[in-house]
């Protein structure tokens, strides 16, 4: 539209940004048939979920399966405002690419009217991750889609999309909004303070059941809130309350806080027991939620963080966890922020930049059942090692924190093949022996020298592949003088895949070094490989297996992928890109259940290892 009052606005999507699209539609199987048949208000969950997962693959809006049913749909969010929602099919002529619903959470909605007017300068209202996952209440499952506005207002949302029809994507489906006007309004009695508790959410939320049987969202408070401190909070699904709030104590004007990206720690029935997070100060921190009693939850570690960061750099991506063969779980995460002032600006000075680095740091905690005062049973996250032979603890009975000094820092050498820079973490090299877990505690590989230019840095959660950990740097850092003589400035990347519990590299090829589209041994042994343009997170993709021959005159389908005997194969997806990756298959005693999840009912059981669903897994 054009006036004397309002600007011209050539299209009705305002442009996204950090907000990636999400898909709702897809049949991902979370291991929920699991569910204890004894959990509270969650009658006949675990016997139904596989049911309701076929539901969700066929989408029937008729007879018994009319309540997951509908479209598959495709939800992003845009900085006019609004988070918008699109038919998925790919067939125009049943409405594909068509929007169908559209939502303003309210703490944007006082900018809308500003945005219509001449002079208005864009501004980020609507940037924040979404995710989609399954939730029981109310004796039905659920599917929901829940975001945050990022850098934008202070906001969090939670739609229910359970029913995708454009009758049924209306006011109702919204659950929810948490802002700094409505926190208020949505606590309970043990939460007191929360409202100046939310600041920018800029990472994905969690979703899972308690011990107590309640579906919550499990969020890091963000940054910029008015409290300065790191915090967890706690909020029932189906209704927006804030249940509880873990409040670290760290932070304040001077030096603010506040919390990141969030991995929960689970039992073998897919029951929260606990959570991970780290901090814009650099501390690691471990959430003890294990017991039903909420009033018995706290932070781990007596109250202190689980680990500081060398050179206390901040940790604002989620965690990742795999359990540790002497038990307990290894926590993967990095370091390195881009959402303040100066985050991609290069010291113009002749300073240089602190390091960064990416980490794998051994929780040895673990839940135990024991007895309270009143002699009433519980479940807390306890130090076995703290224990002495009468059965006494001492006093780091929740943990003892792990000092740097514990963490050993590998050797990482860069060498270029064929124009591109590769990363080798030598074996020989003694850096690079293996951990002592008697006296060690975790390893750290620092991001440096890797790019060419300064500022490398983690600020994506690390995901799981065949076994290993792939961490996906990236520098915002522009050289200018170089830069302006480019058509185009690419964001340098650069993907480390490691093994998670001991930091060290595959002993196999894992990328095509000599660009002969065969991974095999006339390739070099990496850890790591230069990405030309990083646009974020990759998707990983590996190959559906071929069915066998059955007959004399068949011939089997050449995969498009070549991995070397004994290896899996998967496809980093990409914008622009893709890199192929071979890894050779575990022992059986280091795969982790989550990682076997199969995304579809409709692939065989013989399936190809798919990307992990959630951090960690028993």
């Amino acid at each position: 539209a054009s006036s004397n009052t309002f600007r011209t606005v050539a299209k009705g999507l305002g442009p996204i940004v950090n907000s990636s699209p999400t898909y709702v539609g897809a049949a991902i199987d979370r291991g929920y048939r699991y569910l204890p048949t004894n959990l509270k208000d969650n009658a006949g969950a675990g016997s139904s979920y596989r049911t309701y997962v076929d539901q969700k693959r066929r989408r029937a809006c008729t007879g018994t399966e009319s309540r997951v049913c509908g479209p598959t749909m495709v939800f992003v969010g845009a900085n006019e405002g609004f988070l918008h929602g699109f038919n998925a099919s790919p067939d125009t002529a049943k409405d594909g690419g068509k929007e169908i619903f559209a939502y303003a959470p309210f703490g944007s909605l006082k900018w809308l009217g500003a945005s219509t007017q001449k002079g208005y300068h864009p501004r980020l209202l609507m940037d924040g991750p979404l995710i989609e996952r399954d939730a029981f209440w109310d004796g039905h499952w659920h599917n929901v889609v829940i975001g945050t506005t990022g850098a934008g207002v202070k906001s969090v949302f939670a739609l229910d999309v359970t029913n995708t029809r454009s009758t049924a994507l209306n006011e109702k489906a919204v659950l929810w909004e948490l802002s700094e006007e409505t926190l208020a309004a949505n606590t309970s009695a043990d939460t007191s303070g929360s409202t100046d508790a939310l600041g920018h959410v800029l990472a994905e939320p969690e979703v899972g059941v308690l011990a107590d049987g309640t579906w919550v969202a499990v969020l890091g408070n963000g940054y910029e809130s008015k409290s300065s401190r790191a915090q967890l909070l706690v909020v029932r699904l189906k209704d927006g309350v804030v249940l509880h709030r873990l409040d670290t104590g760290v932070g304040n004007d001077k030096n603010p806080n506040g919390l990141g990206g969030v991995a929960l720690a689970r039992d073998g029935n897919q029951v929260i027991t606990g959570a991970y997070a780290g901090d814009r100060l650099g501390n690691l921190w471990k959430f003890d939620m294990a017991s039903a009693n909420r009033s018995d939850w706290r932070v781990g570690y007596g109250g202190k963080p689980m680990f500081k960061t060398h050179g206390a750099r901040p940790i604002t991506a989620a965690p990742n966890t795999v359990t540790h063969p002497l038990g307990g779980m290894m926590v993967l995460f990095g370091t390195g922020k881009l959402f303040e002032k100066g985050d991609n600006i290069l010291p113009t000075d002749g300073s240089t930049l602190p390091v960064d680095a990416i980490y794998g740091v051994w929780d040895r905690t673990r839940v135990i059942q024991e007895r309270d005062a009143g002699n009433n049973e519980r479940l807390v996250w306890a130090d076995e090692n703290e224990r002495a032979t009468n059965g006494s603890w001492s006093v780091y009975k929740a943990g003892r924190p792990v000092t740097d000094a514990q963490v050993r820092q590998r050797k990482v050498n860069v060498l270029v093949v064929q124009g591109r820079r590769l990363a080798v973490i030598p074996p020989t090299d003694k850096a690079n022996s293996a951990l002592d877990w008697q006296t060690e505690r975790g390893w750290r590989i620092d991001l440096q020298g890797m790019i060419p230019i300064e500022g490398q840095r983690s600020i994506l959660a690390p995901q799981l592949l065949s076994g290993m950990a792939l961490f996906e740097t990236m520098s915002p850092l522009v050289n200018e003088s170089i830069a302006a003589c480019q058509a185009t400035i690419n964001t340098p990347g650069f993907s480390l895949l490691v093994d998670p519990l001991s930091g060290r590299m595959s002993t196999k090829s894992v990328i095509d070094t000599n660009k002969n589209r065969v991974i095999d041994g006339d390739d070099e042994k990496v850890g790591g490989w230069a990405v030309e343009n990083w646009t974020g997170r990759s998707v990983i993709l590996s190959e559906k297996p071929q069915a066998p021959c059955t007959t004399k005159d068949c011939k089997p389908v050449q995969p498009k992928l070549v991995c070397p005997k004994n290896s899996l194969g998967s496809s980093l997806q990409n914008v622009g890109e893709a890199e192929n990756v071979c890894v050779g298959i575990p022992a059986p005693t280091r795969w982790w259940w989550r990682e076997l999840s199969i995304p579809d009912n409709s692939y065989s059981a013989g399936a190809a290892v798919t990307s992990p669903l959630e951090g960690g897994g028993n």
